[in-house]
């Protein structure tokens, strides 16, 4: 019974170091066509001897693999002053006068380690541009040394380790003539802690729903487990890739276990990304398992706020009554597609129930979800809530006048008297 006992233990020990993506055993690589695609600029560059310098040494740009503004640029975006969105490369020298150098990418990534450096190395650097800021270091592959180092190591989308110059930049310029970009919106620096961060991105969201920005913000990319994971050193193991939004991985997500897998919601958002009937099929037959809340949030964004080219959309903002068997409906439809909607019970109590969510026409079915209601908390006063309420199935517009709605098999929407269109 001992062996089994101890294997047993063993395995308790190690599980939630794969699970547990901000420990000190696992970690996420950035895979080369992710880095490919979310780069501006990618630089060939050689460590040279260089006199002026207090190591003698400096970091000097040979080629520019795919170029967005010009090869004079890599100075600026590798000696900007460190701070907290300025990165910049470092040479120093050891005790025994060994040259050494380290990458800098700023703040909100850790430290990346100093390994050696000779006159002769080559590295590929990865350079952004966000906005209207200066160009910055994204990412830094070690040439001469692949494998030396986790946080200079070249690793594809497949999960593997290239370990020989020219595989490496042959792997980058096949990736270079696909001629992919990250779509617009997209942020870059989400996607590369993914695995990390895209759960507490969520959870601290400020509403119910998501918005087109947000959805932009995280499309692009992911990360997923690969097949074989990598061990640099005795302690770290890599366990995941952030990859591109590839085609490819469609399929590999919907077929994940969402019920069972720690990684269900992070493949859930990454479903953002294939927009589409084969997806919405998906997530309305997963919707009876677990992740309900999420996977109806997810599929409402892309089945009724994705692509809203129905002219309808602006023809109903505005503020409308539907009179119905229970209870009146006051609705404020609103450009944005958010909207105030207010219950009024019509006997009893007449309880009065503040709302407010979200609606779309597609296709010429019009739609309305709540997603919180306004109560009133005994300590705190009045405050919003989660409470999720689907209105319409959603119904058939029939016709549209300018002061009537009429839907399938229901009653009519009216214009109130003083109402005006809402921008």
């Amino acid at each position: 019974m001992r062996p089994l006992f101890i294997v047993f233990l063993v395995v308790l020990f190690v599980a939630p170091a794969f699970e547990v993506r901000a420990d000190l055993y696992t970690d996420t690589a950035l895979s080369l066509e992710w880095l490919v695609d979310s780069s501006d600029e990618i630089f060939l560059a050689e460590v040279v001897e260089d006199i002026r310098t207090e190591t003698k040494h400096q970091l000097v740009a040979k080629e520019n693999l795919k170029q967005v503004l010009s090869l004079n640029r890599f100075g600026i975006a590798m000696h900007l002053p460190f701070s907290d969105d300025r990165q910049r490369v470092l040479f120093s020298r050891n005790d025994d006068d060994l040259l050494l150098i380290q990458y800098l990418y700023g703040s909100t990534r850790r430290p990346q380690s100093i390994v050696r450096a000779a006159a002769g190395d080559q590295w590929l650097i990865f350079v952004r541009q966000n906005g209207f800021s200066a160009e910055h270091l994204a990412y830094a592959v070690n040439l001469t040394q692949p494998g030396e180092c986790f946080d200079y190591a070249p690793v594809t989308a497949a999960g593997e380790l290239l370990t020989k110059k020219d595989t490496i930049l042959n792997h980058v310029a096949a990736r270079i003539q696909l001629k992919r970009r990250v779509p617009p919106g997209c942020n870059r620096e989400r996607i590369d802690q993914y695995s990390t961060g895209i759960k507490e991105w969520y959870e601290q969201r400020q509403e119910h729903y998501l918005n087109p920005m947000e959805v932009a913000e995280i499309r692009g990319g992911f990360s997923l487990p690969i097949k074989n994971s990598l061990s640099f050193g005795t302690d770290l193991w890599i366990s995941a890739a952030v990859v591109p939004a590839d085609e490819k991985y469609h399929q590999e997500l919907l077929t994940a276990d969402i019920d069972r897998s720690p990684l269900s919601l992070s493949f859930l958002l990454a479903l953002l990304n294939y927009p589409g009937e084969k997806t919405e099929h998906f997530l309305r037959e997963a919707m009876v398992g677990n992740y309900r809340s999420e996977i109806r949030e997810i599929w409402t964004y892309l089945t009724y706020r994705e692509h809203l080219t129905d002219p309808l959309n602006n023809q109903l903002v505005g503020r409308w009554d539907l009179q119905g068997t229970h209870e009146r409906v006051e609705l404020n439809l609103m450009s944005d597609h958010r909207c105030i909607i207010t219950t009024i019970e019509h006997s009893g109590l007449r309880k009065r129930v503040e709302g407010r969510g979200y609606w779309a026409v597609k296709d010429k079915r019009f739609w309305i979800e709540r997603t919180e209601v306004r109560a009133m908390h005994w300590q705190n006063g009045p405050s919003w809530g989660e409470h999720r309420r689907s209105f319409f199935s959603p119904k058939q517009i029939i016709e549209v006048a300018p002061n009537e709605i009429k839907l399938e098999a229901g009653p009519p929407m009216m214009r109130p008297k003083d109402s005006a269109p809402t921008p």
